[in-house]
């Protein structure tokens, strides 16, 4: 008997993404996400400014000059110590997010430690001084929270292992 070959007929699958671009997409989305992050807490200082009503909340300018810090209304004085403490970490959210665009190992480690430090701040005014509007720094926690997550999500980890892009 006439012993017959079957060869297996293979389907062939379109070419796959390389590997490479699958593993970045995260990594951009994160700059993305920073970037809107920074955007929002310069929002969150304007906004704070632009509530005050000058003629309402600050005192003459001749009137000024003898003012301490305690003297300013609550208003006026929420607005400078949100300014003073979030525009530096506008500098930091954008060094974190030129980190990622550029995978910078050290990205990863900026961008926990912006997010730990906005936390951080958020909180100690949200527990020791109350300001007078807070849903913009409810916001503020809530998107961080949402980047701390995301940055341990596997997507981006992998993509920072020693064996993944960066070496």
């Amino acid at each position: 008997m006439e012993q017959e070959h079957f060869v297996a007929k293979t389907a062939v699958s379109p070419p796959a993404a390389p590997v490479e671009t699958l593993r970045r997409w995260p990594v951009r989305f994160t700059s993305v996400l920073l970037l809107l992050q920074a955007l929002g807490i310069i929002y969150l200082v304007g906004y704070y400014f632009s509530i005050i009503d000058p003629s309402r909340d600050m005192p003459p300018l001749e009137e000024l000059v003898g003012y301490t810090f305690t003297m300013l209304p609550k208003l006026v004085q929420d607005s400078l110590i949100i300014s003073i403490l979030f525009t530096p970490l506008v500098l930091l959210t954008v060094a974190s997010a030129i980190g990622f665009i550029f995978l910078w190992r050290g990205g990863w480690v900026l961008t926990m430690l912006c997010q730990g430090v906005i936390l951080f701040i958020s909180l100690a005014i949200f527990i020791n001084r109350p300001v007078v509007v807070m849903w913009p720094i409810h916001i503020l926690m809530a998107y961080s929270i949402f980047l701390v997550l995301y940055l341990n999500s596997s997507g981006v980890q992998l993509v920072f292992q020693k064996d993944g892009l960066v070496h």
